[in-house]
C-alpha cells in the first residue's frame, strides 16, 4: 500500500496519508506511552477515532469507508494519548 509517514514536533505528532483503502501496518518507536489515532477526511478535514497505538507493536490500519469525495484516500493523525 503507498503511504507517505511524517513525524513532526520532537516526535509528538504522526500523520500518514494512504492512497487506497486496503490496510496497513504501522509501528510507531517514539518515546510515547501511547497514541490516539484519528483518520481525517482530506477533502472536508472531517475526523473520526481510528483507535489507539502502542509503541513497539506494528498495528493494523484500515479506512472503513471512502472519503467525502468518494475517494479511497485518507489521513492518519497519531497523537500522544495523555
Amino acid at each position: 500500500t503507498p503511504l507517505a509517514v511524517a513525524v513532526a514536533r520532537h516526535d509528538r505528532v504522526a500523520l500518514v496519508y494512504t492512497v487506497t483503502d486496503r490496510p496497513f501496518r504501522l509501528s510507531l518507536d517514539l518515546p510515547v506511552e501511547a497514541w490516539r489515532a484519528r483518520w481525517v477526511d482530506p477533502t472536508t478535514f472531517d475526523e473520526h477515532p481510528a483507535g489507539r497505538a502502542l509503541p513497539g507493536r506494528a498495528l493494523r490500519f484500515c479506512p472503513d469507508r471512502r472519503n467525502a469525495a468518494g475517494d479511497p484516500d485518507w489521513l492518519l493523525l497519531l497523537e500522544p494519548d495523555l
